[in-house]
């Protein structure tokens, strides 16, 4: 069972949006980061390091570039740091230039704009969300997003999410995927362009499965 797991608060509270939808430019000069997985097993399952299967021919991670422009076009950005935000933000529309990115400082604004979204019929292709956060946390906010999208039978169009944090330890993982984010990545995103394009596309993958194994199951009906 999860670990992290609360009662779906009603629509009322959600009603006007207050997260805060903002255009960010790029960073107008290029920040080093620390790679976020090492050589060996990452955290989705998948090989990684200069010498792994992950480093496969240019043509194979062209095509998995234009899977990932394909799929994500609009995203969602949940972190309480601006400075982050904004990194992410840039680093994602270097990927894939015409994505549209929206962003919120905390579970709170992030709900609110899924919501939205949702009922716009806009919704989000992805969100990446921290963990620890303000008012309302990175797992909180999956957690009741997922409860609502049960709760009106919505799993067909289960919205990927992947958490992002400097916690990695594997409690911590595993409590973060138990509260019903699809992968997990270090905090700040890995350097690596190909190593973030595989960890996003392998969580969307993950909840579309996830998606579809919901979606399957027989409607219990309860004996009169």
């Amino acid at each position: 069972g999860g670990a992290v797991v609360g009662s779906i608060e009603s629509q009322e509270s959600l009603g006007s949006p207050d997260g805060r939808r903002r255009s960010l430019e790029d960073s107008a000069s290029p920040v080093q980061m620390k790679k976020g997985v090492g050589p060996g097993k990452g955290h989705l399952g998948e090989e990684v390091g200069a010498d792994s299967p992950a480093a496969r021919p240019v043509g194979r991670q062209s095509s998995e570039t234009t899977e990932f422009k394909r799929c994500l076009k609009k995203s969602l950005l949940v972190d309480d740091v601006a400075s982050i935000r904004q990194l992410l933000a840039a680093r994602l529309r270097r990927i894939s230039p015409g994505m549209m990115v929206d962003i919120a400082e905390n579970g709170h604004e992030g709900l609110n704009l899924w919501d939205a979204a949702k009922k716009q019929n806009a919704a989000y292709d992805l969100i990446i969300t921290d963990v620890v956060m303000p008012l309302m946390s990175g797992p909180e906010m999956v957690a009741r997003i997922r409860g609502f999208e049960e709760a009106a039978g919505d799993a067909h169009t289960r919205t990927p999410v992947v958490g992002m944090s400097a916690n990695t330890s594997p409690t911590d993982i595993q409590q973060y995927l138990d509260s019903g984010m699809d992968g997990f990545m270090m905090k700040p995103m890995p350097s690596d362009r190909k190593e973030v394009i595989n960890l996003l596309l392998t969580a969307m993958r993950a909840s579309k499965s996830k998606a579809k194994v919901l979606e399957e199951q027989p409607v219990q009906h309860e004996e009169e």
